[in-house]
């Protein structure tokens, strides 16, 4: 009923370019949304009802020129919508790379942390609790104490004890109470000695290579 009101209304009162209606007006005249007055229309036009179309509305077409603008008009679309198709398709692809990735990360992830517990072996829970899960027993003086000493604000200090003295020097060393506690919180979760880490990474050798 709508696709023989359609013509028949096209046809009766806007034929050819010089005579179109706009979309909105053709809706409340149908009583469609813009959604299906679009699909009416490419049905008609798969029936080959010459149904054109331009940039002030709809019309019935009057000649062969009407109609070879329109098909000009829907090829630029299909370049354009051909265009968005191979532009989400490459974003696809970077999407599947990014899997990829995440999936190699965690192959990466799984060896290194066996590596890991075969040269470290496993946590025997030292007596007094393990010293890199607390920040508490890294070496801290009060900043004055520090100034007068002559160190730097912030700065990395060492400890021993000679003659009966204890003797503060600054130091450039880093253990691992130096990575964030998250970090030593998954090591310690895994099973992974702390301390025996801490000191194949103080020998300066590869401990992975991969």
């Amino acid at each position: 009923m709508k696709e023989e009101q359609l013509t028949a209304y096209l046809k009766g009162a806007y034929r050819g370019r010089q005579r179109t209606i706009k979309s909105a007006e053709l809706e409340r005249v149908l009583h469609m949304s813009g959604t299906d007055l679009r699909k009416l229309v490419n049905k008609l036009r798969r029936k080959s009802v010459p149904i054109c179309s331009g940039r002030d509305g709809y019309f019935y077409a009057r000649t062969a020129g009407d109609i070879v603008r329109t098909i000009r008009q829907l090829k630029i679309m299909i370049r354009g919508l051909q265009a968005a198709v191979d532009g989400l398709t490459a974003a696809l692809d970077k999407f599947e790379e990014l899997v990829q990735a995440v999936q190699s990360l965690g192959t990466l992830s799984y060896q290194l942390t066996s590596h890991l517990e075969k040269i470290c072996g496993s946590c025997e829970h030292c007596k007094d609790g393990c010293p890199y899960t607390d920040e508490d027993l890294r070496i801290q003086l009060p900043d004055y104490v520090m100034e007068q000493a002559g160190f730097p604000r912030g700065a990395r200090l060492d400890m021993q004890i000679e003659d009966h003295k204890v003797i503060f020097s600054e130091t450039e060393s880093y253990d691992l109470r130096d990575v964030s506690p998250e970090m030593r919180k998954v090591l310690q979760q895994l099973g992974i000695c702390l301390d025996e880490l801490d000191g194949l990474l103080a020998g300066g050798g590869v401990i992975y290579e991969g």
